[in-house]
């Protein structure tokens, strides 16, 4: 302490006080050692200056009561600074004060934070789809998929996890991994769709599923995988570099509104996008390939649906993401569907209905997956069903001219399913228009396809640029066995409802034609 008496008179009020260099202040008699000399210390000006910004900051929020859009205007994004970690920081520093009114970006950042340190967790998966086209493929407009289990990825060289998945009353399998080996064991399994295809018993095939069966994911220790893994790595974003490229996206951040609620007891943010066309288009910009940014259409991709919903929710005092909710309904012959269902074998694209939600908890819990003892390779499956069906009677009843038939028939079917496709989307994209050609307008009665004098040149239909070949179909379809380019013996026509149609005649039962309804 220095006395009293070796001080000077204060300066006046204006001037700030002077300690001079050249003093040395000299301690009491009873102290064992002088005070050693007095140098003004600087004081760095870049934490001053961090300092002082968000003493501001706090002051301009607690000025206005934490109210609007006025508070703050650098932790609310309304003046952007040139230094994108000052902003963060800013906003971290404000926004986590307890009455200060938290947004979205904010909300997003400390979720992202928050889910990069976690190594484990469970999730409950459920898909609800109705639509028409399932029923000649499930025989019910409905379908459920569910998946519940676990994950840990604390050891990312043995990333363990176990699950059940069931698929309505047709499909249940219990899955786990470890390391590089996957376990599956069926225990619902569809035997009634497999077995006219595959003469085996059902009784055969539910006990070769029934056993715990394995697949080793391992792959060959070389440098051309090295090379593949490496690129893999180079191109992918991390969850912070995702979320540096939403966060610097103002029409992306501008269109997800944050409200508080509450979930299960539990309070939680909700984050809610909205998804419009600005929208699609700016998150294609940041994160589409460029096929996407060259050839998607967000207007024309939106049009193919409706009521479009999806929602986030994170719990307010860990910032985990606790549920994500997903819905919408496909329009009638929706571009967007119709490339889908056309690979589903009598499938139409009608409208469609689906909802998905995904809650997880359990966070940084940690996991331990028993490895089955008893299993049984897919190689050894599937020599036992090989060796099953060639003990069977029906072995030595398959007729190879049947075969080739019903693989041709299939073949037929494909093609048509090819041919409307490539005519639906055509439609797709240019209002509805129907392709047609220099001379025919598109067939309102069946007629063949081909550029033969009556059939229909469907290769060459359409606007010019926008063919139906190569733009909506590399080539035009024909009979794999009687068709030709001049007649593809492929029949098509639109009717006066507006249904596509299109036959084909079937090789294994001439009386029944091949016939595809859109």
């Amino acid at each position: 302490m220095i006395p009293e008496n070796n001080l000077k008179e204060p300066a006046p009020a204006t001037v700030p006080p002077q300690i001079p260099s050249s003093s040395v202040v000299v301690a009491p008699s009873e102290e064992k050692s002088p005070i050693p000399e007095i140098t003004p210390v600087p004081i760095p000006k870049k934490k001053v200056s961090m300092l002082g910004v968000v003493i501001v900051v706090v002051f301009l929020f607690l000025l206005v009561g934490g109210g609007g859009v006025s508070a703050a205007l650098i932790a609310y994004d309304k003046v952007t600074l040139p230094n994108s970690d000052m902003q963060s920081a800013i906003r971290n520093t404000v926004l986590s004060l307890p009455f200060a009114p938290k947004t979205a970006a904010y909300v997003a950042e400390k979720t992202a934070l928050a889910t990069s340190t976690l190594t484990s967790g469970s999730m409950d998966v459920s898909v609800a789809i109705t639509s028409s086209s399932l029923l000649s493929v499930s025989g019910s407009n409905n379908i459920d998929i569910s998946l519940k289990g676990s994950f840990d990825k604390t050891d990312v060289s043995n990333i363990k996890s176990q699950f059940t998945v069931k698929a309505g009353n047709m499909l249940a399998a219990d899955v786990k991994a470890t390391g590089k080996k996957i376990y599956v064991k069926v225990n619902t399994f569809p035997t009634k769709l497999i077995t006219p295809f595959i003469p085996i018993s059902e009784e055969m095939l539910t006990n070769e599923f029934s056993h715990w069966i394995v697949w080793d994911t391992n792959t060959l220790d070389t440098e051309a995988r090295s090379l593949i893994e490496q690129n893999t790595q180079t191109q992918s974003k991390t969850p912070a570099q995702a979320l540096t490229s939403v966060l610097k996206n103002k029409t992306l951040m501008s269109k997800i509104t944050l409200t508080s609620e509450m979930l299960d007891g539990v309070s939680v943010y909700k984050l809610h996008p909205t998804v419009d066309a600005e929208f699609v288009n700016a998150y294609v910009s940041e994160f589409g390939t460029e096929s996407d940014k060259q050839n998607l259409d967000a207007g024309k991709w939106l049009d193919s649906l409706k009521d479009f919903n999806l929602d986030v929710y994170i719990d307010k005092s860990t910032y985990h993401v606790a549920k994500i909710t997903l819905s919408f309904a496909s329009k009638q012959n929706s571009s967007l569907l119709s490339p889908v269902m056309g690979m589903v074998p009598y499938a139409s694209s009608g409208d469609m209905q689906l909802a998905a939600v995904l809650k997880l908890s359990d966070y940084n819990k940690p996991l331990t997956v028993d490895v089955p003892a008893d299993t049984k390779s897919w190689e050894d499956v599937f020599a036992d069903l090989t060796k099953a069906f060639m003990a069977s009677e029906s072995a030595t009843l398959i007729n190879p001219q049947n075969q080739l038939q019903q693989a041709r028939d299939a073949q037929r079917r494909s093609d048509l399913m090819a041919i409307t496709n490539s005519i639906y989307q055509y439609a797709a994209d240019n209002n509805g228009n129907l392709p047609v050609t220099a001379t025919s307008a598109f067939p309102t009665k069946e007629t063949c396809i081909g550029s033969a004098s009556g059939c229909f040149d469907l290769a060459h239909a359409g606007k010019t640029g926008s063919t139906i070949v190569p733009n909506y179909i590399a080539i035009v379809p024909k009979d794999p066995k009687n068709g030709t380019d001049a007649n593809t013996q492929y029949f098509i026509y639109m009717d006066e409802n507006g249904r596509l149609h299109a036959r084909a005649q079937s090789e294994k039962d001439p009386k029944t034609p091949i016939v595809v309804t859109r």
